[in-house]
Formats: structure tokens, sequence, C-alpha cells
């Protein structure tokens, strides 16, 4: 395969990031009942600093055929140590989504609890999310191939380990229309209680 001088130093690492990702599906062994998955939050700035994720609970709704909205819980969703929430806005088409390395197709907010105190920060952004299926399939896995996200909202006195960060992961929800609902009721009270003063945490 060649590409014209043009297109290789931007379009390049994406590409080869998305091969890589497809000829690694056969071997991914996630099942139905292992709902949940996995992300890293990697500085930007040191390398060294990174936050790593493993999600317990993980459901989503089907906003239409080319949109979810997507809620993943590390620990009892009542009492989390992390949450994530994403908004899946269109489905990336084989040999017709661009490579941009800037595209975007999902917005997040990536929220960190303190387990021993009241702390709580929000870390919010947007980046590139690559279904296994199509949307309405129980489970459906998600892969984080990209996403920048940045600390948008914290308790006082949280130290922020990350700055601006990137996002990568790959994740398994359950369809839960109803338990979406409910689970993000459930995690904007519990931030806001921390916080003291409202701050939604639904990608929108």
């Amino acid at each position: 395969m060649t590409f014209p001088p043009r297109f290789m130093p931007r379009h390049l690492p994406l590409l080869l990031g998305l091969l890589t990702l497809v000829t690694g599906m056969a071997g991914c062994n996630m099942s139905p009942d292992a709902a949940g998955g996995q992300v890293s939050l990697q500085s930007l700035a040191d390398a060294d600093q990174a936050l790593a994720t493993e999600f317990d609970h993980g459901l989503y709704r089907r906003e239409d055929e080319n949109s979810l909205t997507a809620i993943l819980f590390a620990g009892p969703p009542e009492q989390p140590r992390r949450a994530l929430t994403l908004r899946l806005f269109w489905m990336p088409r084989a040999g017709a989504t661009s490579l941009d390395a800037s595209a975007t197709n999902a917005t997040f907010h990536y929220v960190v609890f303190d387990g021993e105190g009241d702390a709580v920060a929000v870390y919010s952004g947007a980046g590139f999310v690559s279904p296994r299926s199509r949307i309405g399939k129980d489970p459906l896995e998600l892969f984080i191939l990209d996403t920048t996200v940045h600390l948008v909202d914290a308790s006082e006195g949280y130290a922020d380990p990350i700055g601006p960060g990137r996002l990568t992961g790959d994740l398994l929800v359950a369809r839960n229309h109803d338990g979406v609902e409910q689970a993000l009721d459930q995690l904007n009270r519990l931030v806001r209680e921390r916080l003291g003063h409202p701050r939604l945490v639904e990608s929108h």
C-alpha cells in the first residue's frame, strides 16, 4: 500500500492504529457477562502520569441508528471510584469515514472520585469511538481510539496529576434504556453533592 506524500504525515498514524485495532478484534474475548471494560487517561505533558480504570458495569441506550449514550462505573454505581459517560453522535463507515486525525464523533466525561474523602474531578473532551457492530446489539463493544480531555471542574483541594490528557480504551456496554437514565441521574447527584454546585456529566 502506498500513500500520497501529502497524506502520509498527518493520517498514517491513525490509519495504522485502525488497522491494528481491526486485526486484533478476532482475539477479543469480552463476553456479555463482562460488561465494563477499561480505559487509560495519560497526561500529554508527562507520559509517566496516567490513570487506569477497570469498569465493573457498563450500560447504553440507543438514541437512533447512528447515536447512543453510555455510562460506566468502577465500583458500585451508588458509590463509584470512577465513572465515564460518552455520547456517540455518528457511526464511522468503512471506506467513507475520513481518517483525519482531528475527526471526532463522540464527547466524554470522565469522573474521578476520592474514596477516602469527598473529592471529585471531572475531565471532559471529545474524540473518536468505533463500535464493533451496529447500534442496538446487546452487548455492544466500543473502542476509544484517541480522545483528548482536560479538567473542567473539581472539588477544592483536588491536585490534578494529568492536565490535558489522552483517553483510550475498550468498553462493553449492555443495552438498558431506563438503566442509563437512572444511572445518569445518580451520577449527577453524586457529583453535585461533592462539588457543591450543579455539574452535568451527561455527554451532550
